[in-house]
């Protein structure tokens, strides 16, 4: 399955890009019972299974929702298209779909497999629904049960609260960081998927079921707020509210006393929100191919970021939030999206005062450090990095197909036009492999797991001289966190390696 965003090819039957995290059409080789073989079956509020009709929808309401979790799988360790950078999160929760990893050590529970799950973006605490509707909360390294017979949850920006909906739809909110942790009621009606909850968990918008009426959850209270409204997000203490409008596709800001006021239509792909969930990136159609991408603040009139024939995106979006009429909605890890870059059709940096500053006109991919100070892009091939204050960039490396770098941004990793695994550090470049399919790195930098011709090798500080291969082990997926490597196997589960492996000269 080849993604038509990032060219990544995905192993068969993938809902979601392993290098991007963009959903991916269904696969014609797959029959349709095979599609999905490990997914809850939607179930009716009395417990019985969904009609036809109603299993349909639930199961594209669940692959809306699986989309946007895989692409929590980077909620830690971001990946960006195709460059990708590595945050530095010690002992952070690495989510990928059928696995929770946390410091190093794989975290499930004992009694069934894990259907999703999904971290905060500072990767303090995640939560984990299993295939028998069971959900649990990890922390420390240890996981606790919640609820059972649930559907759907979302952990908070503030990773202290988790929000779910029960079988019989019922909403509910926990906070995870008291020692007594019991579940408190939003909704004594049920609620439609897709809801809303403020970066510290105390505040919920949502539509009931078959009702389009969006409501608000605030203070221990519920409350009507607009009509014909879905919601897109809410900022603590309800200050600003952003809501969609799926009869105009339209984006609308939404007062506490349920006043709305319109701020533009034709609104296309992904939404992306600030850390404080106040500010909000957007791009709409204007007509003739063109797609503007606009930036509105606490809800006043946007301004435009770029205008081009392609959406500009956050060049570190974090974690992804879908529903069933609604555009992704992608929380960023930034206070202000003032200085930030975006990528797109072009990378382009935008400032308050000054507006859009161009870095590189033509089409590329990006990737920043963590302290979004270096930027690195692939412009048609050829590898440069720019200080993000500097007048101009400086080649790295040339027939650059793919790159990662380390989250100081010191060290790069890429593989070449030919498939070729190379290393950059200090500006020295090193050939550690050919005929490399895909690799991973350590948020340092010193360490990469790479497979090639059906075989997993370690290479360790870009050093020909020290890498070894993993005897006997094939896989089709390799993931990382802070500490080590995980590859996926044929059972479904994931395995750490770490030990075994046998030095070889790879190269000859």
């Amino acid at each position: 399955m080849k993604c038509s965003y990032c060219g990544k090819n995905n192993k068969p039957g993938a809902v979601v890009c392993k290098r991007c995290g963009i959903g991916l059409p269904p696969d014609p080789s797959m029959k349709a019972e095979d599609a999905s073989p490990e997914r809850l079956s939607p179930l009716e509020p009395n417990g019985k299974k969904a009609n036809e009709g109603s299993k349909k929808k639930a199961v594209l309401i669940a692959i809306a929702v699986i989309m946007a979790l895989l692409a929590l799988t980077i909620a830690v360790f971001v990946l960006t298209r195709p460059g990708n950078v590595v945050l530095p999160v010690k002992n952070a929760y690495t989510v990928n779909g059928t696995a929770v990893v946390y410091g190093g050590e794989p975290i499930v529970p004992e009694t069934t497999r894990i259907a999703f799950a999904k971290a905060a973006p500072d990767g303090s605490r995640a939560g984990m629904l299993c295939e028998n509707g069971s959900l649990y909360v990890c922390h420390k390294g240890e996981n606790r049960m919640l609820a059972k017979d649930v559907t759907d949850f979302t952990v908070t920006s503030d990773g202290k609260h988790i929000v779910y909906i029960d079988r019989s739809g019922m909403l509910w909110t926990v906070d995870c960081s008291k020692a007594e942790n019991a579940p408190v009621s939003i909704s004594n009606d049920r609620v439609q998927p897709g809801f809303a909850v403020s970066p510290d968990g105390n505040t919920v918008i949502f539509n009931k079921a078959a009702d389009e009426t969006l409501y608000i959850y605030m203070k221990g209270g519920v409350k009507k707020l607009a009509d014909k409204m879905s919601p897109v997000a809410v900022s603590n203490g309800a200050k600003i509210i952003y809501a969609y409008s799926p009869a105009d596709n339209s984006l609308y800001s939404v007062s506490k006393r349920g006043k709305t006021a319109f701020i533009r239509n034709g609104l296309t792909n992904d939404m992306y929100l600030n850390a404080s969930h106040d500010e909000i990136v957007f791009s709409t159609e204007a007509g003739e191919g063109i797609i503007v991408t606009m930036l509105c603040v606490k809800g006043r009139e946007p301004v435009e970021i770029y205008n081009s024939d392609a959406p500009v995106a956050p060049v570190l979006p974090v974690s992804g939030v879908a529903s069933e009429d609604l555009p992704g909605i992608i929380t960023c890890p930034f206070r202000s999206f003032s200085g930030v870059a975006f990528d797109g059709s072009a990378l382009v940096k935008y400032v308050k005062k000054a507006g859009t500053v161009t870095l590189e006109g033509k089409p590329c991919t990006a990737a920043a450090n963590d302290k979004y100070s270096i930027l690195y892009f692939n412009d048609d091939g050829s590898l440069f990095s720019r200080e993000m204050n500097a007048e101009a960039s400086e080649s790295v490396a040339s027939g650059c197909a793919e790159f990662k770098i380390s989250a100081d941004g010191k060290t790069v990793w890429f593989l070449d036009d030919s498939g070729s695994l190379k290393h950059i550090y200090k500006g020295a470049e090193t050939l550690i492999a050919n005929n490399v399919d895909e690799f991973e790195i350590l948020a340092n930098g010193k360490e990469a797991m790479f497979r090639s011709s059906g075989s997993i090798y370690l290479n360790k500080g870009g050093n020909v001289k020290k890498t070894f291969v993993f005897e006997g082990v094939s896989t089709n997926d390799i993931i990382s966190d802070a500490k080590g490597f995980y590859i996926l196997l044929s059972s479904g589960d994931w395995q750490k390696l770490e030990e075994g492996g046998k030095k070889i000269d790879l190269l000859g």
